[in-house]
C-alpha cells in the first residue's frame, strides 16, 4: 500500500471475514456461566463485563447460545481467546469450529431471523 497522506501512515487491510453485528445481543455460556455479547459474527463475539479467568490464548468451549435471559440452545463450539484489555473486562473470543446447529442458529440471526427464543 502506498503512504496517501505522507505522514508514514499506511492503513491496514480490514482482515475480518466476517461482519459483525451488535443486535440481536445473544448469551454465550461457558465455564458454568453466560455473558451477554457486545457484538457477534459468524467468525466470533466479544463481551464487556466478563470477570471471568480466561486470557489471551486459553480454549474455550461454548455450550449455549440463547437471548439474553432466555433458554439457551445447546451447542458445542470451539474458540480461542484472541484478546483481553487491560482491565480483563473485554474478552474477544474468535471461533475454531461451529458445531451445524450453532452455524444455523448464527447465520438465521445474522439475516433477520429469530431462532434464539426470547427471553423466557
Amino acid at each position: 500500500m502506498s503512504d496517501p497522506v505522507g505522514r508514514g501512515f499506511v492503513p491496514m487491510r480490514e482482515r475480518r471475514q466476517y461482519q459483525r453485528v451488535s443486535t440481536p445481543a445473544i448469551a454465550v455460556r461457558f465455564d458454568d456461566d453466560a455473558w451477554v455479547t457486545r457484538d457477534w459474527s459468524l467468525g466470533g463475539f466479544s463481551i464487556d463485563d466478563y470477570d471471568g479467568t480466561r486470557t489471551a490464548g486459553a480454549l474455550v468451549t461454548i455450550v449455549g447460545l440463547s437471548r439474553p435471559g432466555g433458554q439457551p440452545v445447546s451447542v458445542h463450539v470451539r474458540g480461542r481467546v484472541v484478546r483481553t484489555d487491560h482491565s480483563g473486562r473485554r474478552l474477544i473470543v474468535s471461533f475454531l469450529h461451529l458445531d451445524p446447529g450453532a452455524y444455523e442458529v448464527l447465520s438465521a440471526l445474522m439475516h433477520g431471523g429469530n431462532d434464539l427464543g426470547a427471553p423466557a
